[in-house]
């Protein structure tokens, strides 16, 4: 009887993980070099390659500087400290090397918009500058007060205006001004052969201004005018509107007639005078020619020409306080004299060059009519609009950044210091 036992069936899984095995180790096996053993093991200098170039190692310094302190060393120079009010003792090498200078300041806000001095006064500064040479200062701090005062309301109504138009635009419309701007930025480059140096170059010898500045400005001087547009669409003349206007200011457009006369003037007394007068006609000379000489005691620089507006006929009004003049006047024809005539203690010799009447019929005149009340609405119509912003608005008080960029001009441009 046999002693062996029974032999076991193998399961086919383990078969199966046997063979993964097997094929797992045959690969391994073939990442390995031929030229070492199967069973060598792996070394951090099998992986740098011997033909490469030596780098040298970098150290590390471990060690640290550390300083310990205590309560005591730490409140040094704290709590011995004594304050006295007053500029500070710098020693000699620190002492400044010129005085203070002043830089910028803002004097104010609009819309959170703000207000800086020189970006306010720099426009200004070449006409304060001349007429601080010219002026006494009394009255150049009354022209800068003005001037200032004036560029501020029109700064504050526009950045009013430029804040509310860019508020009202729809997305599509900020998209329409960012294509316009870019196609007015290809333009002005152009104009420069292409060249953007070029064109910065030609914008600020004719605005003062940098070339991104300056289209800045023109983008603020669209949205302004389309603001505008909004308001002065609703603006209309009517005819009637026009004829009123008319008779109104009938004498604006038919005014008086003018005689324009040349007069020669010579005291009765100073027979001499009037003797070089007499000659000087006899000697063929024409009127003007005698009326510029010295003799002659009535506007001789202007040869003697005094315009005289007077009213209804010519034959019928009165030019001087002498009616013996006055007859002989009214008696001439346009390019006739008369003369010598005496009248109040002096000889005349009067010319009537012209007379000259312009008259203006409705027809003629609607047009320059419809454009002043056009102007004149319109005015009215963006002052009642910057009133209505202004009361929503946050804006510095004008007269108070009116005398803070006042006293900096004054400093500046008057008294000649460069703060």
């Amino acid at each position: 009887m046999s002693s062996r036992s029974p032999a076991r069936h193998a399961d086919p899984r383990t078969h199966a993980t046997l063979a993964l095995v097997a094929i797992g180790l045959f690969t391994l096996a073939g990442c390995v070099s031929t030229k070492a053993p199967a069973n060598a093991s792996l070394r951090p200098t099998d992986f740098v390659d011997p033909s490469a170039p030596a780098t040298p190692a970098t150290t590390r310094n471990t060690e640290r500087s550390i300083t310990r302190t205590g309560p005591i060393a730490a409140s040094e120079s704290i709590i011995d400290l004594e304050a006295r009010p007053g500029d500070p003792n710098l020693p000699v090498q620190s002492a400044p090397i010129a005085d203070a200078a002043f830089i910028d300041a803002k004097i104010g806000d609009v819309n959170n918009r703000p207000v800086y001095v020189s970006d306010f006064l720099s426009p200004l500064e070449d006409r304060l500058r001349t007429e601080a040479a010219k002026r006494p200062r009394d009255e150049w701090i009354q022209m800068a007060r003005k001037d200032i005062r004036d560029r501020l309301v029109t700064f504050v109504e526009d950045e009013l205006l430029r804040a509310e138009a860019l508020n009202r635009l729809t997305p599509d419309q900020r998209s329409g001004v960012v294509t316009f701007m870019r196609q007015l930025q290809t333009a002005e480059v152009s104009k420069s052969g292409g060249n953007r140096t070029a064109a910065d170059e030609r914008i600020r010898e004719k605005t003062g201004q940098s070339f991104d500045d300056y289209m800045e400005s023109e983008k603020e001087k669209n949205l302004i005018q389309y603001e505008l547009r909004g308001i002065f669409r609703k603006i209309n003349v009517s005819w009637h509107d026009i004829e009123l206007a008319y008779e109104k200011n009938y004498e604006i457009f038919n005014p008086n007639p003018t005689a324009f006369l040349g007069i020669i003037r010579v005291a009765k007394d100073d027979t001499a005078d009037v003797q070089v007068i007499n000659e000087a006609f006899g000697a063929g000379k024409d009127f003007d020619e005698v009326a510029s000489m010295e003799q002659n005691r009535y506007l001789p620089e202007k040869a003697g020409m005094n315009a005289k507006e007077f009213t209804g006929n010519f034959e019928t009004s009165e030019f001087f306080a002498y009616e013996d003049l006055n007859d002989a006047v009214r008696k001439l024809t346009p390019g006739a004299k008369v003369g010598p005539i005496e009248a109040g203690g002096s000889v005349w010799w009067i010319k009537l060059h012209r007379i000259e009447q312009k008259v203006m019929g409705l027809y003629d005149a609607q047009l320059g009519i419809s454009e002043s009340i056009t102007k004149l609405r319109q005015n009215e119509a963006r002052q009642k609009y910057i009133r209505k912003l202004q009361e929503r608005a946050s804006v510095s008080d004008i007269d108070e950044m009116t005398d803070a960029l006042l006293a900096v001009a004054v400093e500046r441009y008057l008294d000649g210091k460069t703060r």
